[in-house]
């Protein structure tokens, strides 16, 4: 009956599932012999130091036993699991301080269980940690990030030390209905690591709940254009001197892309720039058939090892409640013009949106050079008070390339009359 039960469940789950469930079942078992070998030793170690002394082992590698004993969650610690020589050492310095026999085996059984369950479903320790993905962690994800960040700044030949987009959204003072957007957006230390790599920086495309492309009104520059600015509206007060250069280049389908102007390569050609923009009555304030939410897209298509997404919303627009975000590949193609089906391409992520606060106060940030100054001088162009906006901000460290990061709000009811 057991074995029947368990072949039932075993045809039930899913491959993801019997991967997970043999890996929290095997580090399980890891922890707690090892934990059993800790506590058999003739003083308990309560710190890593006092684990690496009392059976003299390097210390890297008692830090690692000691995280994996003391992790509560079960599949952050296969990050912490040692190598199969750090794990002799170990016991071997615990059987010299006289740990039993029966209780050093139980941990060899157990590690050489785990390396079992590794080699059945991944290959290798490292695959095993990609296929955990997210469930690893926010510190596992976050290595994973900068090592695709390396490599995709090689193979695209450019990087930037950090990319920013904004949105802000207020009331249309002629129509009650309708809201106005403004976009910021730039690059801190954009830099080309290959001379002939080109930077492009985005296109932009509104669509309804399905997918189709809407058209919304002419965007305005925030500060009237100049020489320098005619193909990008730059701000140009918070740009890096020389004012950077752009041009336009065809691109399929009838888009127009803007694109850096060639420039030196290396931190000696690294350039800032931040452009802003606004839409007047860009859309509805308010659900209608077609459109329940209000979805703000932005575009990583540089490697960057910071990305910041701010949303700044007047209070009287979308209401009190958070936004959600996801994060969506975008290796096949545009994902978020496929609509619904998007959520195929949504990868697993642990970033949250945060709410900072109310105003221009509450949005520093050492990671944008003169941020608040920028936002405070865009609100004084729109003669809009800062005061009244609420703060949200999605900060993702090395993020995916090529990806698209969607902060969803949901449109309140239409009110009555």
């Amino acid at each position: 009956m057991n074995n029947a039960g368990q072949t039932r469940i075993e045809e039930d789950s899913s491959p993801q599932q019997a991967f997970e469930s043999d890996v929290q079942r095997a580090l399980s078992n890891l922890q707690e012999a090892i934990a059993s070998v800790c506590e058999a030793l003739p003083t308990h170690p309560r710190r890593a130091a006092d684990l690496s002394r009392i059976v003299g082992l390097e210390r890297n590698a008692a830090w690692k036993v000691f995280r994996l004993v003391n992790e509560r969650d079960v599949f952050v610690a296969a990050r912490f699991v040692p190598g199969e020589s750090s794990i002799n050492a170990f016991l071997a310095g615990a059987g010299a301080a006289g740990v039993a026999p029966d209780l050093l085996d139980r941990v060899r059984e157990a590690a050489d269980g785990y390396q079992q369950v590794v080699r059945l479903h991944a290959g290798d320790r490292a695959s095993a940690e990609i296929m955990l993905g997210d469930r690893a962690g926010e510190a596992g994800e976050l290595g994973l990030r900068r090592s695709a960040f390396r490599s995709m700044s090689y193979m695209a030949g450019v990087r930037a030390q950090a990319q920013l987009q904004t949105f802000i959204f207020a009331p249309n003072d002629r129509d009650a209905d309708m809201f106005d957007g403004v976009s910021l957006n730039g690059f801190v230390d954009i830099e080309r690591v290959r001379h002939d790599a080109p930077v492009v920086v985005g296109r932009a495309m509104a669509t309804d709940d399905e997918g189709r492309p809407l058209q919304p009104g002419l965007d305005e520059p925030i500060d009237p254009p100049s020489e320098d600015n005619a193909i990008v509206p730059l701000l140009t007060e918070f740009c890096s001197i020389p004012t950077p250069r752009f041009r336009r280049v065809r691109a399929e389908r009838g888009f127009v892309e803007n694109e850096l102007a060639a420039g030196p390569v290396g931190r000696t050609g690294a350039t800032t720039f931040m452009a802003g923009s606004i839409i007047r009555r860009a859309a509805r304030r308010y659900r209608d058939p077609e459109n329940a939410t209000m979805s703000l897209v932005a575009r990583v298509r540089t490697p960057t090892a910071l990305f910041v997404c701010d949303a700044l919303v007047h209070e009287t627009v979308f209401g009190p409640a958070a936004p959600r975000v996801g994060i969506y590949a975008d290796l096949f193609g545009d994902a978020m013009r496929r609509g619904p089906g998007s959520e195929r391409y949504r990868l697993p992520s642990v970033v949250t949106p945060e709410y900072l606060g109310m105003g221009v106060g509450a949005i520093q940030t050492p990671d944008i050079p003169r941020y608040p100054r920028m936002l405070q001088h865009v609100f004084d162009r729109l003669n809009w008070d800062a005061s009244r906006f609420r703060v949200h901000r999605v900060r993702i460290e090395f993020p995916f390339t090529p990806s698209s990061v969607v902060v969803t709000f949901d449109l309140p009811d239409t009110p009555p009359g």
